[in-house]
């Protein structure tokens, strides 16, 4: 992802990717993964999610893009942002939740999308723009999920085949070093969130010392099921100002971080099974080898058994 997008020869001699989904349960990092790739390859970003492009209600002072063709509607506005997208090349687009970009079922759409106007509404007009992306562009296109199971049927496979490598060159084809990708962010193991633990205290001014029990506290997220984003909201809560100003009188201890996460609901089991199943029908690098099939002696190709008729 990073060096072929931040370096222009290794972007004309290697492979590189140009479509990316990150997803995952919420608070895996998904969207600060897109933005520490920003900052390693100095690339622009451009968020095109849903949410950012919904007008919203009466007085939310959000710009409204006309459905209807002309100087300021959503398609114009879409291919002006892939114009620039290559004038400031390398540049990221990102596309947060990506799914209800790609969502066109009327009934889902009205029971749980909170915008005011429908999020599939720029889909086509994204497709249209993506395709003319060419080997020379250093755009990388990156959607981020935490709930990529809502797509069914036709909406499913139209966003499978937005995230795929195509079919394979022809004989005597130029081969299409262009790669997309599908990653899954799981929740973190019990060693990450012992690192997650300290790192995130310090970084909001809290000290570590024998009285805080990081042990215990990273084997209650694990079982319990809590991100990475969910503790650092939970050290947030605790180390307050006042908090910060009596650790030398009073040091930190686990029992203060448990009443703030148990207001936090985790990642259930129910939920995590649903990304293993979708991670194994729907993403081609996460499917194990399929074992080869044993020759049962029967149809084309049988070999003579050397007897005489």
């Amino acid at each position: 992802l990073i060096l072929p997008l931040g370096s222009l020869t290794a972007h004309q001699q290697a492979p590189y990717v140009n479509k990316a989904l990150l997803y995952g349960p919420k608070g895996t990092g998904k969207t600060l993964v897109a933005e520490a790739i920003c900052r390693e390859t100095g690339a622009n970003l451009i968020n095109l999610s849903a949410r950012n492009l919904d007008p919203g209600g009466p007085g939310s002072g959000r710009v409204k893009y006309p459905d209807k063709k002309g100087a300021q509607s959503a398609v114009m506005m879409i291919n002006i942002c892939f114009k620039v997208a290559r004038a400031l090349a390398p540049t990221v687009m990102l596309f947060d939740d990506i799914e209800w970009t790609f969502l066109t079922d009327k009934k889902k759409v009205k029971a749980q999308w909170p915008g005011e106007k429908p999020p599939s509404r720029f889909v086509k007009d994204f497709l249209k723009e993506a395709k003319k992306i060419n080997k020379n562009d250093r755009i990388l296109i990156l959607g981020t999920s935490n709930r990529p199971f809502l797509l069914e049927k036709g909406d499913l496979k139209k966003f499978n085949a937005f995230f795929s490598n195509g079919k394979a060159p022809k004989k005597g084809d130029e081969e299409d070093k262009a790669r997309a990708l599908k990653l899954f962010l799981p929740l973190p193991d019990y060693a990450s969130l012992q690192l997650l633990w300290k790192t995130l205290i310090v970084r909001h001014g809290g000290i570590v010392t024998d009285a805080l029990d990081i042990q215990t506290l990273s084997w209650v997220a694990k079982s319990a099921g809590y991100s990475a984003g969910a503790i650092n909201q939970v050290v947030s809560k605790v180390l307050t100002e006042r908090r910060i100003t009596r650790l030398a009188a009073k040091p930190l201890t686990g029992a203060e971080f448990i009443p703030p996460l148990s207001k936090i609901d985790p990642v259930f089991k129910e939920e995590y099974e649903q990304f293993a199943a979708w991670t194994q029908k729907n993403n081609p690098q996460g499917k194990p080898e399929e074992k080869p099939k044993k020759d049962d002696g029967k149809g084309k190709g049988k070999k003579d058994d050397g007897k005489k008729k």
